[in-house]
């Protein structure tokens, strides 16, 4: 699949590549996200703090396009994934990076400008674990 999203010139056709399963569930975090963020911003003490509050959950959508580029058999195979294969699944969000990347050169175009930034964030950070 990699070859094929290496010709793509927006986030569109890279969306498009995506099994249903994967867009959908970028949907339902996406609506997760701005549902929590509209909940956080109903209390006093952050509502000031959210001034982005209506992008977070356009930005979450884009959380998992790095996996366009993981072959379709790891993505759906409906079985255990070996290590070799839960190794490439990791690597989702490097992808993620790379695409971005060649989003702010404008060699990829679709996502608007205000969002990059959240947007890269949540498609690089979102497996981050934090102590």
């Amino acid at each position: 699949m990699a070859n094929s999203l290496n010709s793509m010139n927006s986030v569109a056709e890279i969306l498009e590549a995506l099994p249903a399963e994967e867009t959908q569930h970028m949907l339902r975090v996406g609506r997760l996200v701005d549902l929590f963020t509209r909940k956080l911003q109903s209390y006093s003490l952050v509502k000031e703090r959210f001034d982005e509050r209506n992008n977070f959950g356009s930005a979450a959508f884009y959380h998992d396009i790095g996996k366009a580029w993981i072959p379709l058999g790891i993505l759906t195979k409906p079985d255990r994934l070996t290590e070799q294969e839960m190794h490439v699944i990791r690597k989702h969000p490097v992808f993620a990076q790379r695409l971005f990347d060649q989003i702010r050169l404008g060699l990829i175009s679709g996502i608007p400008g205000h969002l990059i930034q959240l947007a890269a964030d949540s498609a690089m950070y979102h497996h981050e674990w934090w102590n």
